[in-house]
């Protein structure tokens, strides 16, 4: 009897470069395949493929995926916020008449600010983003085949139990059925003795 439980969790983790990835994924009961993905923004793109192979795994059951990405950006230069720069800009005729001996504000001094330079992170390019979602799809099936190897386990113990409750039951069958049959002649030695008695009483 082949029985697979539709209740499991496993986890899979990924790094490549500066990126590195953590799957979760659960399952429970369901009467048909319902697959809920959360994905970080940006990876849409992973919930078509995330379906197709759940799908393709499993057949039954609620299932919740989640993926978290923590990425390490390289930083490809700054730039300046000039709403923040014209911001601080503004304020300055406010603090002259404030404080008298105010000095003026320097370049290198102006910059330092906190907000008013930014640093440019560095963004993937279509290349290196397709060959990082590849590895994520990539530990999202060791996810998912260790999700269903759970399942399987879980189904061969509860089809132990009920093989084992089916081999009870045909046991009890074959008991009653042994009876049925020796029910007849036991009824007619019953009475053939009752008569014997009888006649010993007269």
């Amino acid at each position: 009897m082949s029985i697979s439980s539709m209740t499991g969790f496993a986890r899979a983790e990924g790094r490549k470069d500066t990126s590195s990835w953590t799957w979760e994924i659960k399952s429970v009961n369901a009467k048909g395949l319902d697959v809920r993905c959360r994905l970080p923004n940006g990876f849409e793109s992973l919930e078509k493929p995330l379906r197709d192979r759940a799908a393709k795994r499993l057949k039954r059951g609620n299932v919740s995926a989640a993926l978290n990405l923590r990425r390490q950006e390289g930083v490809a230069g700054v730039r300046v916020n000039h709403a923040v720069l014209e911001e601080l800009l503004a304020t300055l005729p406010e603090i002259r008449k404030r404080v008298a001996d105010a000095r003026e504000p320097s370049l290198d001094g102006l910059l330092a600010l906190r907000g008013v330079v930014e640093p440019v992170e560095e963004d993937l390019n279509d290349e290196a983003r397709k060959a990082l979602e590849a590895e994520i799809l990539n530990d999202l099936d060791t996810a998912l085949n260790a999700l269903g190897a759970m399942r399987d386990e879980e189904g061969a113990r509860l089809a132990e139990t009920l093989q084992a409750r089916l081999d009870d039951i045909a046991g009890l069958c074959a008991e009653a059925e042994k009876l049925s049959v020796m029910q007849p002649d036991a009824l007619r030695q019953r009475l053939k003795t009752q008569v014997q008695q009888l006649h010993l009483r007269l």
